[in-house]
């Protein structure tokens, strides 16, 4: 969902990993999930929400 820049679900499936990033074992996931460098693009390239959302679960991490 984060990759597929047509949905219009991206910032809702953020904010839920934003949410769940704050679980230890959510973090993991996320990590192994390989969803690092995804959110790094959506940074560099989302709209304001997105990039909150994506910054707020990079310092979770």
């Amino acid at each position: 969902m984060l990759t597929d820049s047509g949905n219009c679900m991206v910032d809702e499936a953020l904010t839920i990993l934003s949410v769940l990033a704050s679980n230890h074992d959510a973090k993991v996931a996320i990590v192994k999930a390989s969803t690092i460098s995804v959110l790094i693009d959506l940074l560099r390239t989302g709209f304001p929400r997105t990039e909150e959302n994506a910054a707020a679960i990079l310092l979770a991490v």
